[in-house]
């Protein structure tokens, strides 16, 4: 298996894991249901309800990024503090949506 951070920049599988916060049973769990044919990888069967959910989160996740991140003078790249991971940034995401849904 080959390993991509956001569709580019190849590396090991320990980091992979590190960086999505994916247990090394449950990734393997999946690889070996992928190799069987059990689960597919099928970018096209999305329904709209759901592109335009990852439209607003993609969307949700550049502004606050640029908001809170850091930005090196030398690189594009933003870095975003330490302490966030994925489940932080989900609840941050949920809770900014849920307000302003109840404006």
């Amino acid at each position: 298996m080959t390993y991509f951070v956001r569709g580019y920049g190849q590396t090991c599988n320990v980091a992979w894991q590190a960086i999505y916060g994916i247990a090394h049973s449950r990734l393997e769990e999946t690889v070996k249901a992928f190799l069987d044919g059990v689960v597919t990888f099928d970018r096209g069967s999305r329904p709209n309800s759901q592109r335009h959910k990852t439209n607003v989160a993609k969307a949700w996740m550049t502004l606050s990024f640029i908001r809170i991140g850091d930005k090196m003078p030398d690189t594009l790249a933003i870095n975003l503090p330490s302490y966030l991971d994925h489940r932080i940034i989900y609840g941050y995401l949920t809770d900014d949506l849920k307000k302003k849904m109840n404006k």
